[in-house]
């Protein structure tokens, strides 16, 4: 038994029962077919046409990787996805491991806000009209949050001349504090 794909011969079985393994079919529309030949040399054949899918494509064109955002920024969110031999019926967005947003139709755009900190990851699902899927490359975006200050130097009443000891208490929660700055 001989199996063509496309009218070329892509294997061949001697024995019963007849099977033959493909591993990498192209996408697109292909025709199949089977030969069997008898001891006398008749030939029947079977043929079957099958659609080999592609999977669709899918990037997150925005943010870029590694972008950094102050906290309380909106962040825009861009997804581009393709599909070569159908169509993209379907794109999820995940914020970390949580479902953001759902699109059914183009643009495939959000906007979220910049408060985790200090970093978080953004991935796209995009399925096709075959029901395939395929995820984006992970994206990671950074948030810094601004330093808090707060001076602790009590309000005095003083007389002139006089010394005054300010104070101050700073921290961050996603860096350390360089330095506190006192202006008069």
């Amino acid at each position: 038994v001989g199996l063509h794909a496309d009218s070329s011969m892509v294997g061949e079985a001697g024995a019963s029962p007849y099977s033959f393994s493909i591993p990498a079919i192209a996408p697109g529309t292909h025709t199949l077919e089977a030969t069997a030949t008898d001891e006398r040399g008749v030939t029947g054949r079977a043929s079957v046409t099958i659609r080999a899918n592609a999977f669709p494509s899918v990037a997150i064109t925005s943010p870029a990787d590694e972008q950094l955002f102050q906290f309380g920024d909106l962040i825009p969110v861009e997804i581009s996805a393709m599909d070569a031999d159908g169509s993209i019926v379907g794109v999820q967005l995940f914020h970390g491991r949580s479902p953001e947003r759902s699109f059914t139709s183009m643009p495939f755009q959000h906007t979220i806000l910049a408060d985790h900190v200090p970093s978080a990851t953004l991935t796209a699902i995009a399925t096709d009209d075959s029901g395939s899927r395929r995820a984006s490359t992970m994206v990671r975006y950074g948030v810094n949050v601004q330093p808090t200050v707060t001076l602790t130097t009590q309000s005095l009443a003083l007389v002139n001349p006089a010394e005054l000891i300010l104070e101050a208490s700073a921290g961050d929660v996603d860096d350390a504090v360089g330095r506190v700055e006192f202006f008069q």
